[in-house]
């Protein structure tokens, strides 16, 4: 073994017996993997949610309907454990200004029971099918049985609003389930404030 090589081991030993006694001296040797549990922020379970929105009703030249429908509803949601399905249950006002002088009437306001059903994807965007039933004022949209009936597509974005409420933003699309020949079609931009939400909790692993 030459100079060089002796020198070589002779340096990678007495540096290892360094590192050796620095580790036991400080304690910094390598620990076990750690478990870390943080929040996804995300609702699971059931909470209470304020819904607003707002939004128009087609020209229809058979029917009088074209305007500016709203509502404010109360609604129980409840987010499966695995967080893949929401639904929506709840009653409200519904409000309708029409814009034709020959409508029925130029303002109503009624109860309206809304159902609906979503797929919630990874990133907190929810996609599916909603039904709202306003109660007696079918006469006002042409319908063939005192409640007026509509069903269609609804489109969310689910996001936190501080560390206590969630809230849901986007769009729905909906069409006139009982109108003999005909259809009234609207189109809502929604809001949705939730609370009294129970979060998942996700566990990670970590090592040191």
């Amino acid at each position: 073994m030459n100079r060089l090589t002796s020198t070589v081991v002779a340096l990678t030993l007495a540096g290892s017996f360094a590192f050796a006694q620095s580790t036991e001296q400080y304690g910094t040797t390598r620990g076990a993997p750690t478990m870390e549990t943080y929040s996804t922020g995300a609702q699971t379970g059931f909470a209470g949610y304020l819904g607003l929105n707002a939004g128009y009703t087609n020209y229809n030249s058979n029917l009088n309907v074209e305007g500016a429908p709203s509502s404010v509803k109360l609604l129980g949601s409840y987010v499966t454990p695995n967080q893949a399905f929401v639904m929506d249950a709840g009653y409200g006002l519904q409000t309708q200004e029409f814009s034709s002088k020959e409508a029925t009437d130029s303002t109503i306001s009624t109860g309206v029971m809304e159902l609906a059903t979503r797929y919630q994807f990874d990133n907190r965007w929810q996609l599916g099918v909603i039904y709202n039933q306003f109660f007696n004022k079918g006469s006002n949209f042409g319908a063939n049985q005192a409640d007026a009936e509509f069903a269609g597509a609804q489109l969310l974005r689910e996001f936190n609003m501080g560390d206590k409420f969630i809230g849901r933003a986007g769009l729905r699309a909906m069409t006139s389930l009982n109108v003999n020949g005909d259809s009234v079609n609207m189109a809502l931009i929604d809001f949705q404030m939730g609370w009294g939400q129970t979060t998942r909790a996700v566990s990670t692993t970590s090592a040191y």
